[in-house]
């Protein structure tokens, strides 16, 4: 007999066979992904190298305490408390995590004992739950709100999210990773802002902080919604019977707003008249526009009431329409009476004042 390495060369009674010896069982492994995280949050787990039986287990520990003063606990690769049909030899996922502060650790059992195959890493559970600071308690239909945040365990997929009362976090309405953004940043945060879209259906709303990309809140701030208001528009200059505003060639018109939505890239149109019959021009064929401040360049803080200026052109016999739209977009929430360039003799412009 030759011995070649490991393997053997058997021969007996004119049958030449290999043995190979079984390779090393895998060692099982339990990694926690996330260093910090915050009171309920999901633990992150990679669990690799099992037994594979059905009723292997993972339990989440303080450091330092016996094996049977689990805080949370869950099957590999069940629904919780359910175990698997069948068993599996390790999973990228996560495990409920527990409420109070501290220092923890995740134990993975064998069988639905207390046999450790392997403790993870240690990870930091916050004892403190994050402050929530809106600009507002109360928003507009459709409107936005801007939610300062701070105290938060930093997690990069920390996010924040709009949500009915009355309904589930699951069921948000819009949401944000803590870089005000749906593309999680590169790093954590612990503080900064997040603006945020409320509904368009008056009521009762809140802000809930998520972790972890996990679908249960650990703070949340009250939003009340109100039916939103119809922005009003006037241009200044004499009103014929028909409410038509005539000006004459080049007039300088002023354009009076009010209960506009406060948001800083509202902007209000100047638009031609398409056929001189009501026909309204597409929204992006306007021929003057300005921010509701009176300039191309948006205010620091949004206005809900004020005015801006328009030239006219120099045609006369010509309709126009101004038109008032949302948020440097092209969705129309408002408008004036159309005006009317004249012949420069046919009119004496006059100054309205802005209706309450």
């Amino acid at each position: 007999m030759r011995r070649i390495s490991a393997v053997l060369l058997v021969v007996a009674i004119g049958v030449t066979s290999l043995f190979v010896p079984p390779a090393a069982a895998a060692t099982p492994t339990v990694i926690v992904t996330a260093s910090v995280l915050g009171p309920l949050a999901a633990v992150p787990v990679d669990v690799s190298g099992g037994p594979a039986n059905a009723t292997d287990w993972l339990g989440v520990y303080l450091v330092g305490t016996p094996d049977w003063d689990y805080k949370t606990w869950a099957y590999l690769g069940g629904n919780g408390h359910t175990p698997p049909a069948q068993g599996i030899t390790g999973m990228l996922g996560w495990i409920e995590g527990p409420a109070a502060g501290g220092l923890y650790e995740v134990r993975f059992f064998a069988n639905n004992g207390y046999t450790k195959l392997a403790t993870s890493n240690a990870f930091t559970v916050t004892a403190t739950t994050p402050l929530l600071n809106p600009n507002a308690r109360t928003v507009p239909a459709g409107g936005t709100v801007t939610v300062f945040f701070s105290g938060g365990p930093g997690n990069r997929t920390d996010w924040l999210a709009v949500v009915a009362d009355g309904t589930p976090d699951s069921a948000y309405l819009d949401w944000k990773y803590l870089n005000d953004s749906r593309t999680a940043p590169a790093t954590g945060r612990t503080a900064g802002s997040v603006t945020l879209t409320m509904p368009s259906a008056p009521g009762q709303y809140r802000v809930a902080f998520l972790l972890n990309d996990g679908l249960t809140s650990i703070t949340s701030v009250p939003i009340g919604v109100t039916a939103a208001t119809i922005p009003r528009l006037l241009a200044s200059s004499s009103v014929g019977s028909s409410g038509v505003v005539a000006v004459g060639p080049g007039a300088v018109v002023t354009v009076f707003f009010n209960g506009t939505s406060g948001a800083a890239r509202d902007w209000i149109g100047l638009y031609p008249d398409f056929g001189f019959g009501g026909v309204k021009p597409p929204l992006t064929s306007y021929l003057d526009w300005r921010y509701l401040n009176d300039s191309r360049t948006p205010p620091s803080v949004g206005l809900t009431a004020g005015s801006v200026t328009f030239t006219m052109p120099t045609t006369p016999g010509s309709m126009y329409w101004v038109r008032l739209l949302a948020n440097d977009g092209y969705t129309e929430i408002g408008e004036a009476d159309q005006i009317f360039v004249a012949y420069a003799s046919s009119v004496t412009p006059s100054l309205l004042s802005v209706p309450a």
